[in-house]
């Protein structure tokens, strides 16, 4: 065995870094002792966390151990010890309410300790790390110190093979050649169990027994401390030829298998604890053992993406993926179709898959999957009435008569990866506890009910304790149990359809999902099918919107506007305008006033009031406002953009109707908010240095901005334009000392921010508009946001400007024609609208086209948050639909026929139409478009060498 190594051998010249949540703080001090690191904390009274970071490289084998003293006090705070590769994947031990003492506490952290926490691996060990961590997340919060010593890694030998008792010993067995798959048990009678003795504890992520023919009942037994045998885990006989058991948690001297029946065990696998540390790596290591297509795509840790699909008044959505499996709801079970084609079981591997929206621009998303052998099947989804409507056409293109099952399964796994894993239990396993067929209906939870039509011919269910419903269907057949209960909530089913089908012939089926808790209202049969109701129902709010009559090779683009303004409204809970379906079913203040800005231009106005209206009921006494709500209250994180996006979005509302009395009702809101931000500016201007006179303080409005708040200008930019806003509120409402304060303070600010960002440029030596005063950041997309709402008065030079969008474009081109990136943030999108504003037509037009060439997927007209140069990395997506980014784009689209220039107070028509759109001499009309100043309708044609403008 290796030598251990130290701290000081891992540092190799390197600094710790401090890295904290603010107003968290962290003080470092290596010098107390030899290998020893004291770390000085102090939370504040307030939540965050603080980071001790070690650079460093680091090859581990599959086993090792890291050893560490810690001192002092850890004031019941959570202890993290995390591991981190190059590609952001974390290895974490995580202790939540951790004590320590002034003598110390020693820590062996193993292999089968440190557990995957996140990154676009989805899973697996630490293999090449580069960082080394210890923090804490504050719990009960407070002030402490704690000395870090005498850090050490060993890599350790090989985990040895137990060694095997048998019932009955057999003359020609032996416990080595077993482990060598050359010396089967044959279990001939009962009593009948295998002992496995480990000589020291160890922990495993679960066992896996192979059978020669079909599985026997066994049952897992550990001894405990009395040393008597008891059941860990118990299995039911199956006809499938493998038993998984899951292991998680604790150490096992010994194991024992007890056979219920005599059978024989071909092989035994005893798997590491990282696969057992979750349900998700249990699920990934069966998925990357069983014929590919069996289990879902991201269980193999490739990335599959998914859309949303609901009604218009929003208050729930299913997802369907690419391969054709339909989520139900949030953190729920999941229906994935299966063909038994007399032979063989047709899976999403294997096939073709093309997708489509049903209609141009309505969220109705269908998947189309073509095997080689001619076969297809259709899956068309939709929300009527809130009642989800699954549709499924099984055609049969070839010259062979098809015979076999259609089958329906009903599976506990979520559409959402691993790696999408957050609040709410979203990216992990969904639970089917319970499930029956009742009366013709399946019952899932007793909340949850299904009906088809035509019914289905037979219905099987299975706890997974029994196996996995695929392991049936890969026989062509199910499970012979009618009703599963499995308290882990894996239990699975499917309804099984017979399909006897001639050449070019189809076969039809229908399904109906209530949402949770309601019964089935819909009925088949009816005159007009129900998905086309469905369809009708959108046809009719997309009407309503700006309509857009282009040559056919423009309009991709306002079908995709329209999705956009689509996916907004579905995605909507209540009264929260939410830009995500799963993990972002938040209400941000941030996302959600720009997405109010895109439903105010589609006429949508009643949204948007309900939206701003509740929010500010969550307003602090002291004027505040929350970065984020959600059901369970405001989060409280220092970001101070939501100051100036609120007051924007009270104003906004008012620009599009009109309403004093709406102004009168929130005006003490904006009040409260303005003052609270004069505050704010105050404090930060009697502590900063010149570089932030008059600008508000840190905060982490910006992701990058997280572990070390920053003075941010995009919170700056926002606070003038609730500063321009809340002066034409006062005004409209006469005010007239309130207006004149706030003209004051939006004048001061303006000269602030172009003093500061002219000393930062200076001592950074940068020529663009940076993101931040510490950082002097490279942030286009910030900047663009200012050019949108503050048109030329954002207090920078035209050369800075300038400057800022040549190196994004310079920086966008690389990646457009090759050269390596990694991943990129949609946001980007909102660079089209800038420089559509700054006259720059053309360079918006290289934007517009590549990023409607890469949306993700394609058909389904959408972006998700993260898009990743490799289509299938398993990677962060944040969250798809991401409709933020969507308004982002729907802004963008109408800002190339008309926008609001608030400079001025003017309308710029057609701002951003390139010529080669008008070549052809085939006019453009845009009809219903919505601006401060009411509905307009636009044509614009090229005849001869002039252009004509019709308004």
């Amino acid at each position: 065995m290796s030598s251990p190594l130290s701290v000081t051998q891992f540092a190799n010249g390197r600094a710790w870094q401090a890295i904290t949540q603010a107003p968290a703080t962290l003080n470092l001090d290596p010098g107390v002792a030899s290998q020893a690191l004291r770390f000085i904390f102090d939370f504040r009274q307030s939540g965050g966390f603080v980071v001790a970071r070690l650079p460093l490289q680091l090859t581990l084998p599959e086993l090792f151990t890291f050893a560490f003293t810690l001192k002092g006090d850890s004031g019941g705070n959570t202890l993290e010890f995390k591991l981190a590769d190059a590609a952001g994947n974390c290895w974490r031990y995580s202790e939540p309410q951790c004590l320590l003492t002034p003598l110390g506490r020693k820590f062996a952290l193993t292999d089968q300790l440190l557990e995957f926490a996140w990154g676009p691996a989805g899973g697996g060990a630490p293999q090449q790390i580069n960082a080394l961590e210890i923090a804490l997340v504050a719990g009960p919060g407070g002030a402490g110190e704690l000395v870090f010593e005498s850090l050490t890694y060993h890599p350790r030998g090989e985990r040895p093979l137990p060694q095997i008792t048998l019932a009955t010993p057999a003359a020609d067995w032996s416990s080595e050649r077993f482990w060598q798959g050359e010396s089967p048990w044959h279990a001939v009678a009962l009593p009948a169990w295998m002992a496995l003795n480990f000589n020291e504890p160890q922990r495993l992520g679960g066992v896996v027994i192979d059978w020669s023919g079909v599985a026997a009942g066994c049952a897992l037994q550990g001894m405990d401390a009395a040393g008597v045998w008891q059941n860990l885990a118990v299995a039911a006989a199956t006809v499938a030829n493998r038993t998984f058991f899951r292991l998680p948690g604790s150490a096992h001297l010994q194991l024992r298998i007890e056979l219920c029946a005599p059978a024989t065990v071909k092989r035994i696998e005893l798997l590491a604890a990282e696969i057992g540390r979750s349900e998700l790596s249990f699920f990934q290591w069966i998925a990357l053992h069983s014929p590919r297509g069996c289990y879902p795509r991201h269980l193999l840790r490739a990335q599959s993406y998914w859309t949303a699909f609901g009604d218009p008044s929003g208050n729930g959505c299913a997802l369907l993926n690419e391969e054709g499996a339909l989520e139900v709801d949030a953190a729920e079970f999941s229906l994935e179709p299966f063909i038994w084609d007399g032979t063989q079981l047709l899976s999403w591997e294997g096939a073709v898959h093309q997708l489509q929206l049903a209609d141009a621009g309505a969220p109705l998303p269908q998947v189309l999957r073509r095997w080689p052998n001619g076969v297809t099947l259709q899956i068309s989804a939709a929300v009527l009435a809130r009642q989800i409507i699954a549709d499924y056409t099984l055609t049969n293109h070839s010259q062979t008569p098809l015979k076999g099952r259609l089958f329906l399964a009903l599976r506990p796994f979520q559409l959402t990866p691993p790696w999408q894993s957050g609040h709410r239990h979203f990216g992990q396993m969904g639970r089917l506890h319970h499930i029956t067929s009742q009366q013709g209906e399946v019952v899932v939870n007793d909340a949850r009910r299904m009906i088809t039509a035509p019914p289905p011919d037979a219905f099987g269910a299975t706890p997974f304790s029994r196996n996995e419903v695929v392991a049936d269907l890969l026989r062509g057949d199910l499970p012979a149990a009618t009703a599963a209960e499995d308290a882990q909530g894996w239990a699975s089913a499917a309804l099984a359809y017979d399909i006897d089908l001639a050449a070019d012939s189809s076969f039809s089926l229908s399904a109906i999902i209530p949402y949770a808790g309601q019964s089935v209202t819909l009925k088949f049969g009816e005159s007009t099918p129900l998905r086309l109701q469905a369809a009708a129902a959108w046809q009719q709010k997309l009407a309503a919107l700006p309509q857009f009559h282009l040559p056919q090779s423009l309009m991709i683009g306002a079908a995709v506007a329209h999705t956009a303004l689509a996916h907004i409204l579905l995605q909507r809970s209540d009264w929260a305008i939410q830009p995500g379906p799963r993990r972002y079913t938040r209400a941000w203040i941030r996302d959600g006033v720009t997405m109010a800005a895109a439903l105010l231009r589609a006429g949508c106005q009643a949204e948007v009031a309900t939206f701003l209206r509740h929010y500010a009921t969550f307003q602090s006494e002291e004027g505040n406002i929350p970065c984020c709500t959600d059901q369970r209250g405001a989060d409280w994180l220092v970001e101070y953009d939501s100051l100036g996006q609120f007051v924007f979005g009270v104003m906004e509302y008012y620009r599009f109707t009109g309403d004093r009395g709406w102004l009168i009702e929130l005006w003490p809101a904006v009040e409260r908010t303005l003052a609270f931000m004069q505050r704010l500016q105050s404090d930060n201007q009697r502590r900063s240095n010149r570089h932030c006179h008059g600008l508000l303080p840190e905060s982490a409005s910006h992701e990058g901005y997280l572990s070390h708040p920053v003075h941010a200008y995009w919170d700056d930019f926002w606070a003038l334009r609730g500063l321009e806003d809340g002066c034409a509120m006062a005004a409209l409402l006469q005010q007239e000392v309130a207006a004149t304060t706030l003209a004051d303070r939006a004048r001061d600010l303006r000269l602030h921010l172009a003093a500061s960002i002219a000393l930062v440029q200076k001592a950074a030596g940068v020529d663009y508009l940076p993101g931040s005063v510490e950082l002097a950041d490279f942030d286009p997309a910030a900047t663009a946001t200012a050019i949108a709402w503050l048109d030329d008065q954002v207090g920078v030079s035209a050369a800075t400007l300038t400057a800022t969008f040549d190196r994004y474009l310079e920086g966008f081109r690389r990646r457009r024609e090759g050269a390596p990136w990694h991943n990129y943030s949609a946001y980007e999108i909102r660079i089209i609208a800038a420089l559509v504003r700054l006259g720059r037509r053309s360079e918006a037009h290289e934007l517009l086209d590549y990023f409607l060439a890469d949306r993700r997927p394609l058909a389904w007209n959408q972006w998700p948050e993260i898009s990743w140069h490799d289509y299938r990395t398993p990677g962060h997506l944040g969250d798809l639909p991401h409709a933020w980014i969507g308004a982002e784009y729907y802004l963008a689209w109408l800002a190339l026929f008309v926008y609001e220039r608030h400079s001025d107070a003017s309308l710029v028509f057609a701002g951003g139409i390139p010529r080669s759109w008008l070549a052809s001499g085939e006019p453009l009309v845009v009809t219903g478009l919505i601006t401060y100043w009411g509905r307009v309708d636009l044509t614009i044609q090229q005849i001869d060498a002039a252009l004509h403008l019709k308004i």
